[in-house]
């Protein structure tokens, strides 16, 4: 591991994750991918890192997703608060206050449906997985909008997770891929998504 670890650097721990959840791994020229079943079916994360061109300054970016079928439209945003918004919050920022203290202070929460997204954050354990993450950007993104490169088919949803640059720690992936399961079983258990199977190209 160490060797692989001194050749292809954060890439090997990618491929130790793909390898350990008997996902796969792919290197391409421009862009790293990894397909991960997760250990709850039949939830499968796609992992993508674009590798741009010389001459290229877009800021690189490891994005995390699970398509999923949705029931009903439902929007999501939750990312990290910081001074400026907390200013924009006072000059009229959409921003929904779910009643918990210290998870209102720490995110900034958007949606389309105020009473489930209080309902999708009164569990304590998914609380709890956000704010131990150093770094949330996490949405839906569904066939009428391309965020990070990923347009999901008519019909299909897909939960995200985004971070500049690759995140080149084991426990980071694995702590981001618990935070993302536990939020779609939640939104499983309130009808947001089926079970059925999706896919995502």
């Amino acid at each position: 591991m160490k060797l692989r670890s001194s050749v292809f650097g954060w890439k090997s721990v990618w491929m130790d994750l793909a390898e350990e959840m008997q996902g796969e791994f792919v290197d391409g020229t421009y862009v790293v991918s990894a397909r991960l079943p997760l250990a709850i079916k039949p939830w499968v994360a796609h992992m993508k890192m674009h590798s741009h061109p010389i001459g290229k300054s877009i800021a690189e970016t490891t994005v995390i997703a699970i398509p999923y079928i949705p029931q009903h439209e439902f929007k999501l945003a939750v990312h990290n608060s910081s001074p400026i918004e907390e200013v924009a919050k006072i000059f009229g920022l959409q921003d929904i206050i779910i009643g918990e203290p210290t998870f209102d202070k720490q995110f900034i929460i958007q949606g389309s449906n105020e009473q489930l997204l209080r309902e999708l954050f009164a569990e304590a354990t998914l609380r709890s997985a956000f704010l131990g993450q150093k770094s949330v950007n996490l949405s839906i993104v569904d066939h009428q909008h391309k965020l990070f490169g990923i347009t999901p088919p008519r019909g299909v949803n897909v939960l995200t997770f985004a971070e500049k640059g690759a995140i080149n720690s084991f426990e980071r992936l694995t702590s981001v891929l618990d935070l993302m399961t536990q939020t779609i079983e939640r939104l499983t258990h309130l009808e947001v998504a089926t079970r059925d199977i999706a896919e995502l190209d």
